[in-house]
């Protein structure tokens, strides 16, 4: 599995869902607008229908965006599953027998007409699928996520354990150098080198997807390498002393190394923005939920109906207040979801009151749109965020970035990481290297602390 391959498939999976989020906006604002200037239950259509054709040529021309995307989609959906082990086959299936495009061809061509009932049922068909198309593309998306980052923590991991091997090799050559010949700690050191370049390779596809980090992980490679190269030339000429004093700067950097990458593993899931992994298709879910009842407000539906569906909009607004509060450091996103959760509310109370219906549903609908915009606006500022730390190494490079120096972390922090660690379900020979890299450092720690 190439993971530099993985992130592009999903940039472009991103942009399509980003593009498909933008033309059900557009809809369902085609839909709010012309639900404004048709009452379905006046008897002939208002004159501004029939006179003004803009919404009509607005909807020929998202008909015909809409038809580039699904073949777009179509492409991207045949080959992820090349590149990922997921089941694209819901996705390709619903293309398969939803064309949206042509569905919003047709609807353009009512309105021309002045077909203003049919039109508005056509719209309604046009948001339903679109709205269908949006969930089950967040649903392959969070799944090709959970996968990549899977897999980037299990080569990461993989680093680590190698390193932390080395490093253990590293200590024992150290506590060697007064009693063994210099020709066989020359050879041990060699080992190191030969170690050191495969942890290379293993770290190449993860550090062409984190370009961020990869200078840091460059430098400190590197630096081990050429020390580790230093310490083998002293020990195979007889200078034991400098060989040991570069094994030491060795170990000292392949420690270095282990932490770094430790701290990396623990971030690696996709948490640190605060954000709840599934906070996309949440709001899918609640946008879809609202444009269901949005929909079946139109049905004639009985007051008992109508008190069951102000439960249903009631628990929505419930859902969507639950969501608001787990968001983290999104202050702007915070404030666009409590305002719908209260018209939500309000809303529900008005189904409650049986309120003037063609109002409640035009109500529904912006709602509708607003979510959707919610997270098209979301979705925007997160491909903003990965375009910059996803760049391919090939197209920029950071270059050997200097480090912290203050890589050692506070008892309580160690202690932390210790606990994230040992929670994973690793070898457990990996698992005691871990353990035993991370007392050695509480140990140092509080050597330090006691000076």
């Amino acid at each position: 599995i190439n993971l530099l391959e993985q992130v592009m498939a999903l940039q472009s999976f991103e942009m399509a869902q980003k593009i498909l989020e933008e033309i059900a906006f557009r809809q369902a604002e085609i839909a709010e607008q012309f639900n404004e200037d048709y009452d379905s239950d006046s008897a002939p259509a208002p004159a501004p229908v029939s006179a003004d054709s803009t919404l009509a040529r607005e909807q020929e021309s998202l008909s015909s965006e809409m038809e580039n995307l699904q073949k777009e989609i179509e492409d991207v959906a045949g080959e992820l599953s090349e590149k990922f082990p997921v089941d694209t086959g819901p996705l390709e299936s619903l293309l398969d027998s939803t064309d949206v495009s042509a569905n919003m061809k047709k609807t353009a061509a009512q309105m021309m007409n002045n077909d203003c009932e049919a039109a508005e049922r056509s719209l309604e068909q046009s948001n339903k699928m679109l709205c269908d198309l949006l969930e089950a593309m967040e649903k392959l998306g969070n799944t090709m996520k959970s996968s990549n980052t899977a897999e980037m923590k299990k080569r990461m991991f993989k680093a680590v354990a190698e390193l932390l091997a080395l490093s253990s090799l590293q200590e024992r050559i150290i506590d060697e150098t007064n009693s063994a010949g210099h020709e066989n700690l020359a050879k041990r050191e060699l080992e190191i080198i030969d170690g050191l370049q495969k942890t290379e390779r293993s770290l190449a596809d993860f550090s062409s997807v984190f370009v961020e980090v990869s200078g840091g992980l460059d430098q400190l490679m590197t630096s081990a390498e050429i020390t580790s190269k230093t310490a083998l030339d002293s020990f195979a000429s007889g200078k034991s002393g400098i060989g040991e004093k570069e094994a030491r700067r060795t170990l000292s950097t392949l420690n270095t190394t282990v932490h770094f990458l430790s701290m990396l593993l623990n971030n690696s899931s996709g948490e640190g923005s605060g954000m709840p992994g599934d906070l996309m298709e949440q709001l899918s879910n609640i946008a879809s939920g609202e444009l269901s009842l949005q929909m079946q407000m139109g049905q004639g539906i009985s007051e008992e109906m109508l008190a069951r569906m102000a439960a249903e909009q009631e628990k929505l607004a419930q859902m969507l207040s639950d969501l608001g509060r787990k968001i983290a450091g999104d202050k702007r996103l915070q404030e666009i979801l409590e305002k719908l959760v209260e018209e939500m509310d309000d809303t529900a109370g008005m189904m409650r009151m049986n309120e003037d219906r063609e109002f409640i549903e035009r109500r529904q609908l912006d709602i509708y749109r607003r979510l959707l915009d919610a997270r098209r606006s979301k979705r925007e500022r997160d491909l903003d965020t990965k375009r910059k730390s996803w760049t391919a190494k090939r197209d920029i490079s950071l270059g050997a970035d200097e480090l912290a120096s203050d890589l050692g972390e506070k008892q309580l922090r160690l202690n932390e990481r210790i606990k994230k660690a040992m929670n994973d379900d690793f070898n457990p020979e990996f698992i005691r290297l871990i353990r035993s890299y991370f007392e050695s450092m509480l140990e140092d720690n509080v050597e330090v602390m006691g000076q």
